[in-house]
């Protein structure tokens, strides 16, 4: 009978989840607060009211408590199902589960006696010591649970007593409950079994096991046979190996009754002896119900015994009432005689309140029972109950079934399977004569576990069913026989007791009494590509609702997808396994010995692998001589970070034990548990545990490069770490005490590499001894030392006295030399051929008067290009090529006549870029694109002040960036940054100050000209009025945000009389003019001290340049000095 509830409420029993040390029932207090654990029961649609439920009716109810540490309960599951724990698979007892999870002595005694106190029957507490049952008065119970009780009629004729107002409990009590069943007397489980209005031709496979009639219905309903299932999920391949599921058992929960005379004939056609045991409790569902509910029955009797033929199955029959579920899953969890357990009943989650069903699927889960449940037939509109579209008393909207949405089973999906061999399937939608499709979504009770993750999942706090689908669609189901005849069965119902089957007979053939709560393990398998068959096609709305369809990975339409036929039986065996470690200390080298069981599949020596998932990445050989399987080496061995491909020297065969052993690989880092894994060619994984413990560091040793220069890269300090063996051990956190102004900097991370060796660059900028001191593990090292010396040597021209004295600052480049303006008003090169075209040998020009300094840039097609002003106040490019000299002068206008600034050059993008300031004080920038010539004004264009008095030179102040070619210039006591957008053939303006100012303070002003530096890292240099050396670096290219480095905030010191030369290759130096002397700052120092600053003592010093290739340059009156190291 369909039921329908008028107000959808999300009943989630929950309390307080942590049980704190239980007090004694005499220390308890009762206070007047109430908890509230659910929601009130909204009356079917269409029912009418009855009035109060009379103080005599008498209720039957189930009072589940709270596990004893319920957090520990859940860990223990996850640890118990997880493979690689330590714990996998050490299950509990029911005695130990009762002794270690179920509630204490107090906290029942004091259950008990609060609920007795208000004249409710109080029982003694079940085995698990978990339910309690309670009767009583519809008076006694509405005033112990705080609610009103109301009879109902429905629109069947059923009358029933509801709970319609919020159930609770005094505190003291709440805090040990964790749900109530029977308040709801309209709450009947469904079966979720469906019978085929149609069916789907399929090819014929080979012919079942089978009496004549059940081959004959089964060829004309196109249903498969048990033989035919079985071979769609790889139970054959198990069978021809002597597994059928003997000595295993599975549990069935039902709500009816069935026919017995029908399944003595199925038994007889298809040659079964399963034993069927009924366990009928609270005096069975009655007679009269297998005409109705007895089909559900048999289907999941029938395809269990044909699936598992060895298998004992115990048949739970209570009635179908809102007791049901906890009743069964309480006697099945205390029984301990089903190894797996299958439900092919349920409800819309929104018409149930199963908080109180939720600590006994828990004692199945740590107790090894397999929990397999239907989710539904209604697509993902589970409170539709199949119903016709368009009824106005039907919700349909996306919502699951319950009990599958609990985290602690395995929810069932379905499918519709229109070929076995090859296996095509989709998701089920459709074929019942009524809106029917396999069950799926995401639930509004029950948050994600953490075990529900992989590729599809969605990373909300959602359970998301279901979790494996198999068939489903009625049209392309099992052959049943029920009620004297046979019949095309489907729904999620079918699937449950195939899992149920499964888990028997592979249980059988891992050689395990049974595998537990499978979940973990399915997503294990599901992210290592091994045992699951995604579906990526289909739907399961079946109300044009939009929810929802199956992708690749997983979805919750189709769950993970189905079992792969070869695989997933394999899958879950290979976790019989063990793993050992020769050292089991982190860090050290050791010999792992790998044992378990090989796939389903043959490996074939020479074209088949298998693949070891180490520790570390390159902790595993190269040499196959190091490795081997089953005794022999493999023939070859490929490593890529933590994994090593060994390809077979010998065939393995199915299901085979298998011993793979490897020398010199190297333990994890991490003490306790690390997991590792084997693969194979056919995509099965098996988990291993290593259990390591944490390495004692017992003895250092340091050496130390001799001779290292300042400034530099510095001296090599390795550092050695060995334990008591003597072994050397990976992964061991060093660090080095050095002296003050000794920058540490570690080659990648302070930890010792696999050889058990750590590097550091230990870097200064003073001359002198430095003593290093290496500690690791609470040990120090030996003292080690090493002396800086100073590696900067100088080298200087003389300018010849014809020529004249050198004026101003010089430019440099490869192809030109070094340029000077000379105190003749000419131009001079120190490489001869380009100084002859620009001077006589008496020092007289041959190009147009010189009247500032010059910028030079080598010519990627060869030469170079030299920019200057001359004294008619016109800007010239000097190309030099093949001893040749071409003047363009790049400014005509009298409105734009140079100052006697230096100009700047730059080459991007095929073009040459020309900065000057003009005598009005704007910043032109000249363009040179093949023989087109363009000149903007870009403060105007910018909206920027002109600039004012002397001293502007843009020689440093233009270069290409990662952005374009870019200029920076001061403008006042500002810093503005113009970059050239090439799309748009314009210039970007941005002022920069100002996010200096948020460190410097707002009062900062800077002077002089700002030094750009360009390439990679894009950078401005500039000093303050304060003589401060700043570094500006853009925060992100996005939002033109600016972090400034105050480096003499670092360095008190380091206060500059001269504007920053920006030189050096690999990496960048700086170098000023500071007291007199040079001071050059090398970008080589730790992250904490970036620059090192290196005093250069150079006597009379006017001027400082970039030299020719990452070099300096300095100007000494007549001579031009050259620096390097």
């Amino acid at each position: 009978m369909r039921r329908r509830f008028e107000v959808v409420t999300a009943a989630v029993a929950v309390c307080i989840s942590v049980l704190v040390t239980p007090l004694s029932a005499q220390a308890l207090v009762r206070p007047s607060t109430i908890d509230w654990l659910s929601q009130g029961i909204a009356a079917p649609l269409g029912s009418t009211l009855l009035g109060a439920a009379p103080s005599s009716t008498r209720l039957d109810l189930r009072v589940v408590l709270e596990p004893n540490n319920s957090g520990a309960l859940a860990q223990f599951i996850n640890d118990v199902s997880t493979p690689g724990n330590p714990l996998y698979r050490h299950f509990l007892s029911p005695a130990e589960f009762a002794q270690r999870f179920g509630a204490t002595p107090s906290a029942i005694a004091f259950v008990r006696s609060e609920l007795r106190s208000t004249g409710l029957t109080v029982s003694d507490v079940s085995p698990n010591n978990l339910v309690l049952r309670v009767t009583g008065s519809a008076t006694q119970v509405a005033a112990s649970f705080h609610t009103k009780l109301q009879r109902y009629r429905d629109i069947s004729g059923e009358i029933a007593t509801v709970a319609t107002s919020r159930i609770g409990l005094a505190s003291p009590i709440a805090r040990y409950v964790a749900g109530i069943s029977g308040l709801n007397g309209f709450e009947h489980p469904h079966a979720t079994s469906a019978i085929a209005n149609s069916a789907t031709a399929r090819p014929s496979l080979a012919g079942p096991t089978a009496c004549t009639s059940a081959s004959n219905a089964a060829a004309a309903r196109h249903i498969y046979l048990p033989s035919q299932i079985a071979h769609a999920y790889g139970l054959d391949t198990a069978y021809a190996n002597g597994f059928n599921g003997a000595g295993h058992s599975v549990a069935v929960v039902e709500f009816a009754d069935y026919y017995r005379s029908d399944m003595t004939t199925y038994l007889n056609c298809f040659g079964l002896s399963n034993t069927i045991v009924d366990v009928v409790m609270n005096g069975g569902a009655g007679a009269s119900t297998a005409a109705d509910g007895g089909a559900e029955v048999e289907l999941d009797l029938q395809q269990i015994a044909s699936l598992a033929p060895g298998a004992t199955i115990y048949n739970y029959m209570h009635p179908n009432d809102s007791n049901g579920f906890v009743d069964e899953f309480n006697q099945i969890a205390n029984d301990y005689l089903a190894d797996s357990v299958s439900v092919s009943w349920g409800l819309c989650e929104a018409d149930i309140s199963s908080a109180a069903q939720q600590p006994l699927l828990q004692q199945l889960a740590a107790q090894g029972q397999s929990v397999f449940v239907a989710a539904g037939d209604s697509g993902s509109s589970s409170c539709a109950y199949n119903a016709t579209a368009g009824d106005p008393s039907v919700s349909y909207s996306a919502i699951v079934d319950d009990p599958s949405n609990s985290p602690w089973v395995t929810g069932i999906g379905g499918l519709s399977v229109t070929s076995i061999s090859p296996l095509v399937q989709t998701v089920w939608n459709g074929g019942c004569g009524a809106p029917c499709g396999g069950g799926g979504g995401f639930s509004n009770v029950y948050g994600r576990p953490d075990w529900q993750v992989g590729p599809g999942v969605t990373l909300n706090n959602q359970r998301q069913v279901p979790d494996i689908s198999v068939m489903g669609d009625p049209r392309t189901g099992m052959l049943a026989y029920f009620a004297g005849g046979w019949h095309g069965f489907g729904g999620t119902s079918i699937g449950a007791p195939i899992l149920g089957a499964m888990a028997a007979v592979g249980a059988q053939a891992c050689g395990m009494s049974n595998l537990g709560f499978l979940n973990p393990r399915l997503y294990q398998m599901a992210i290592n590509g091994t045992g699951i068959s995604d579906v990526t096609t289909g739907s399961n709305d079946i109300y044009g609702i939009g929810s929802y369809s199956a992708t690749s990975g997983y979805d919750v339409a189709s769950g993970l997808g189905s079992p792969n036929p070869a695989t997933f039986l394999p899958a879950l065996c290979g976790q019989a396994h063990t793993f050992s470690s020769s050292k089991t200390g982190t860090g050290v080298a050791a010999t792992w010995t790998f044992n378990y069981f090989s796939s389903g599949t043959a490996l074939v020596a020479g074209a088949d692998s298998i693949t070891i998932h180490g520790m570390v990445s390159g902790g595993l050989s190269t040499d196959a001589a190091s490795y081997t399987i089953n005794g022999v080496h493999p023939s070859s061995v490929s490593v890529s970070g933590a994994d090593a491909t060994l390809v077979l020297g010998s065939d393995i065969a199915p299901l085979a034990a298998v011993t793979v052993v490897t020398s010199g690989a190297i333990n994890g880092f991490r003490a306790g548990s690390n997991v590792l894994e084997i693969s194979d060619s056919n995509n099965s994984y098996t988990s291993f545990q290593a259990a390591l413990t944490t390495s004692v560091v017992n003895a250092i040793a340091s050496t130390v490069s001799a001779s290292p220069g300042v400034g530099t890269t510095g001296a090599t300090v390795r550092v050695t770490v060995r334990n008591s063996e003597q072994s050397t051990i990976a992964g061991i956190s060093v660090s080095l005490r050095t002296p003050i102004g000794v920058g540490v900097i570690p080659t990648s991370r302070n930890v010792t590499d696999l050889q058990g060796v750590a590097t550091f660059r230990i870097v200064t900028g003073n001359m002198g001894p430095v003593s290093v001191t290496a500690v690791a593990g609470g040990v120090s090292a030996t003292p080690v030392s090493t002396t800086f010396i100073s590696t900067w040597r100088s080298a200087s021209t003389t300018v010849p006295s014809a020529v004249g004295t050198i004026v101003g600052v010089p430019a440099s480049s490869t192809n030109c030399g070094t340029v000077s303006r000379t105190s003749k008003g000419a131009l001079y090169s120190t490489i001869s051929a380009v100084s002859s075209l620009l001077v006589t040998s008496k020092g007289v020009t041959r190009v147009p008067g010189v009247a500032s300094d010059p910028d030079v840039i080598d010519n990627p097609a060869g030469g170079c290009f030299i920019v200057y002003v001359g004294k008619d106040a016109k800007v010239r490019l000097l190309a030099i090529a093949n001893v040749r000299l071409v003047a363009t002068v790049l400014n005509t206008a009298t409105a734009d006549k140079a100052a006697v600034a230096s100009p700047g050059i730059a080459i991007a993008n095929g073009r040459i870029y020309v900065a000057n300031i003009s005598t009005t004080g704007y910043l032109y920038v000249s363009v040179v694109n093949g023989s087109q010539l363009t000149r903007t004004n870009i403060s105007v264009l910018n909206a920027v002040p002109k600039v004012t008095g002397t001293g502007y030179a843009l020689a440093q102040s233009v270069t290409s960036t990662v952005e374009g070619p870019s200029i920076v210039l001061r403008v006042g006591k500002e810093i503005s940054l113009f970059t050239y957008n090439i799309t748009f053939g314009t210039w970007d303006g941005v002022d920069i100050s100002g996010w200096a100012r948020w460190t410097l303070g707002t009062n900062a002003a800077f002077i002089g000209n700002p030094t750009l530096g360009g390439g990679s890292k894009l950078a401005v240099y500039v000093r303050t009025s304060k003589f401060h050396l700043i570094e500006l670096l853009p925060l992100t290219t996005s939002n033109g945000s600016w972090v400034t480095d105050d480096i003499t905030a670092t360095y008190a010191t380091l206060t500059p009389q001269s504007d920053v030369v920006l030189f050096g290759t690999s990496a960048r130096q700086l170098a000023v003019l500071v007291a007199g002397k040079v001071v050059v700052l090398i970008e080589n120092g730790p992250p904490s001290e970036t620059w090192i600053p290196v005093t250069v003592t150079l006597a009379g010093v006017k001027s400082l340049f970039a030299y020719g290739s990452g070099n300096l340059g300095a100007t000494l009156g007549t001579k031009l000095a050259t620096f390097s190291s």
